[in-house]
């Protein structure tokens, strides 16, 4: 009897559902244009926006979202991590890579002055060969890079070049090269750093890092005023944002003198890098303030250490 009853329940449940789907089927009709038709001689027949409704209605239904979020957001943190994993894997293998070349330099180097014009010649035979192009200045280093990564282009080569001669003008070689490699942040990195240490040694002057040419730039463009504007509008757009925050205007020129406002960008990265274009544009003026600025600080320095040597005679 209990059988019964639940099949009788069962039956219910399931004209239920069906009624409320042709309810739904209904609002469905005066909601959509989808192209198709309804054959009047046979009532089995649907128009294609009828099938496209029904098989999205009966779909499985969500039951719990949160969940399923939180699934594909940890699969996705899993593909990231499998990502940073490869990378480091990748960049490994370069600069292991990168310590055999400087490997087989250092060998070499340690040949006789004969030995090494002789193996310097060969391979100058196998770089024409393979149609790379050189020069009488090319470093035999960068030959080698050049032979072992002949599909990368010069500007990568160089990257490489730099990387290992700094390297080594910091006391490493070929047995630690890749730790060190990976203790200065990457190739990237300590490229970056010997021209910074090749611009220090030229101007007898620190290399500033990104931040500080910020910095700096910032604090040269905010000084000064080179107009007033007032609009309405520009508020609107800029309301929202801190009284000390900065604001890049976009503007168009009609006249000389006079400039139409497009629209604001309120992004710090977007102000960092006009910051440090403006910083290049007015390098050589930057370069002057900066040694004025060295002289004072070596003057203010001496003037410290003389009044302390005074004070220790007295």
């Amino acid at each position: 009897m209990l059988l019964e009853i639940n099949d009788e329940v069962s039956d219910a449940i399931t004209v239920i559902e069906k009624l409320n789907m042709n309810a739904e089927l209904d609002r469905f009709h005066q909601m959509t244009r989808t192209e198709g038709t309804v054959s009047t001689s046979n009532a089995n027949t649907v128009s294609t926006e009828t099938e496209y409704f029904e098989k999205c209605f009966l779909q499985q239904q969500v039951t719990d979202l949160t969940s399923d979020i939180k699934q594909l957001a940890k699969e996705y943190q899993t593909l990231k991590a499998d990502e940073v994993n490869a990378e480091k894997s990748s960049n490994k293998r370069l600069y292991i890579i990168l310590s055999k070349c400087l490997q087989k330099y250092e060998q070499i180097l340690m040949q006789s002055d004969e030995s090494q014009s002789h193996l310097e010649k060969e391979l100058d035979r196998y770089i024409l060969a393979n149609s790379m192009s050189i020069s009488g200045k090319t470093y035999f280093l960068s030959k080698i890079l050049m032979c072992v990564f002949s599909d990368a282009d010069t500007k990568k080569i160089n990257c490489y070049y730099s990387a290992i001669t700094y390297a080594q003008d910091e006391g490493r070689n070929a047995n630690n090269l890749v730790e060190y490699i990976e203790d200065s942040g990457g190739i990237q990195a300590m490229r970056l750093a010997k021209s910074a240490k090749r611009a220090t040694k030229k101007t007898g002057i620190q290399a500033l890092t990104r931040e500080q040419k910020i910095q700096y730039a910032s604090k040269t463009v905010f000084a000064q005023k080179v107009g007033v504007i007032e609009s309405s509008a520009l508020a609107e757009i800029v309301q929202t944002i801190n009284s000390d925050q900065k604001i890049m205007l976009l503007a168009t020129e009609i006249t000389q003198g006079k400039y139409v406002i497009n629209g604001a960008v309120i992004d710090e990265q977007v102000m960092n890098a006009a910051l440090l274009a403006f910083y290049k544009d007015n390098k050589n003026t930057f370069a002057n303030q900066l040694q004025e600025w060295a002289v004072e600080q070596d003057r203010n320095i001496l003037s410290n250490a003389i009044n302390q040597v005074i004070e220790e005679i007295k």
